[in-house]
């Protein structure tokens, strides 16, 4: 991506975002959470930067440790297994891999986006 690509980005806001993806995801976009894995939600994921960084230095130069292998345009899929190393997950994406990991760049900002707001 070139720096002229950017010039007319815009960042949203958290309604702008939520319009969005309430139009790609329809109703699904409000029920989207990440949620601790194997237990009920909380107030608090039980995320760590250092555990997740070291899935992601692990497999950045390719592919990653799922059995589907990588996805064409796979940054979701590669992001979402990282925090499956930490025991947060998307706590009912549409689309996934075979170990039920967000594979949809759509779901997973709805997820983060309703993270933010509980």
């Amino acid at each position: 991506m070139k720096k002229d690509d950017l010039k007319d980005a815009i960042i949203a806001s958290g309604d702008e975002l939520m319009s969005v993806l309430d139009d790609e995801l329809g109703v699904m976009a409000r029920d989207l959470l990440l949620v601790p894995k194997g237990r009920s939600p909380g107030s608090e994921l039980p995320f760590t930067w250092s555990t997740a960084r070291g899935y992601y230095d692990d497999y950045c130069s390719g592919g990653n440790d799922c059995p589907d292998s990588e996805f064409p345009a796979d940054c979701t899929h590669f992001v979402s297994h990282g925090l499956d190393k930490t025991d947060v997950v998307l706590n009912s994406p549409e689309a996934d891999c075979q170990r039920n990991l967000c594979i949809r760049v759509a779901e997973l900002a709805a997820a983060f986006q309703s993270a933010t707001v509980k």
